[in-house]
């Protein structure tokens, strides 16, 4: 192989590698469920209290996860829930025809109770009440402070009544 083919072949092979370890590190970041909370949990936090800037009943693009999903996308943001402790964070959306809440609760807070299935469907078959980021049921019966983002599959109408645009 002539000398000039052979560099432009090891320069070839040298960017491909360079962007193969590259495109791993990018994969790392995510490899565990707790590497892609302590990465995804702050930049969903932010992204939601941003909404409280904008106008209720708007669909959102979503926020991009370090799997590369987008949570929240399709999704219309509804208000903030009013009448918590300022350690409290509970907000509310409409996913297609079901109503969700996304809430956290900063350490030193009161933890927010998890609603239970409601006696309108068929509880025994029904999905999970509350799961984090990465779509894992969140197994306590309550937000504990400083467990980071939850998202409550069965909140209460009441809340919906509690709802502010801020």
């Amino acid at each position: 192989m002539p000398l000039k083919q052979l560099a432009v072949t090891f320069r070839a092979c040298m960017i491909f590698l360079c962007l193969g370890v590259s495109n791993v590190a990018l994969v790392a970041q995510c490899a565990t469920l707790g590497q892609m909370l302590a990465e995804d949990d702050p930049r969903v936090v932010q992204y939601v209290l941003s909404l409280s800037k904008k106008s209720p009943s708007i669909q959102l693009e979503g926020v991009r996860l370090c799997d590369g999903s987008h949570l929240f996308k399709g999704w219309d943001y509804l208000g903030r829930v009013s009448g918590l402790d300022s350690y409290q964070f509970l907000f509310l959306f409409r996913e297609n025809d079901s109503l969700r809440a996304v809430g956290w609760v900063l350490d030193g807070g009161i933890p927010i109770d998890i609603p239970k299935c409601p006696l309108s469907i068929d509880c025994a078959n029904a999905a999970e009440g509350a799961f984090i980021i990465s779509g894992d049921v969140y197994t306590w019966g309550a937000v504990q402070p400083g467990h980071g983002v939850v998202i409550f599959r069965y909140p209460p109408a009441e809340w919906q009544s509690r709802i502010t645009s801020r």
